[in-house]
């Protein structure tokens, strides 16, 4: 379970976990990205319950030869898949796309955004990295009417330093 929340997406002392296989997941009252839940992680933190501020990034992972999207990101050398997400400021998913790996994140941006209002409508300013720049992204913000501020700036070599308000989508890969 998040932070202490849901207790019935946690399995109760003795008894296993409920499957998650292809057939999908067990049908449960809450779980741990339903709005309901959602809600109860973000009051008992003090915030509001609707968020309007998020933080939209992207990983890539390597994918098994099977069906559905697959690519190759030549930047990370990595053979598969990748994940494009928002989170709000306490890292809760707002909204998550899949696409192949050679996907750029920019290029994703438009449909990644677009799931956006409906989980949250409140949301309108969006931290990301240096991925999300361009002409597509500044047609975006201004159609969908989302604020995208830029952190970080130039990676230092061998190196890793947090990045202000980035460091909370990468927790959620995590």
């Amino acid at each position: 379970h998040l932070f202490g929340c849901c207790p019935t997406t946690s399995p109760s002392p003795g008894r296993r976990p409920t499957s998650t296989s292809y057939a999908g997941p067990a049908t449960a009252p809450e779980t741990a990205t339903s709005p309901s839940c959602t809600t109860q992680v973000r009051h008992a933190h003090g915030h509001n319950l609707e968020p309007s501020a998020g933080v939209i990034d992207s990983c890539s992972i390597k994918a098994s030869p099977v069906r559905g999207p697959r690519g190759f990101d030549g930047a990370k050398k990595i053979d598969g898949i990748k994940r494009h997400i928002v989170v709000d400021t306490l890292g809760l998913l707002v909204a998550v796309l899949v696409t192949a790996a050679s996907v750029q994140d920019r290029a994703a941006l438009p449909r990644l955004l677009g799931r956006a209002p409906y989980r949250c409508p409140r949301l309108g300013h969006l931290w990301a990295d240096q991925g999300y720049t361009g002409s597509v992204v500044q047609a975006v913000s201004r159609i969908l009417r989302f604020t995208l501020q830029i952190v970080g700036g130039i990676k230092p070599k061998g190196g890793f330093i947090t990045q202000p308000r980035h460091w909370v989508v990468e927790r959620t890969f995590a």
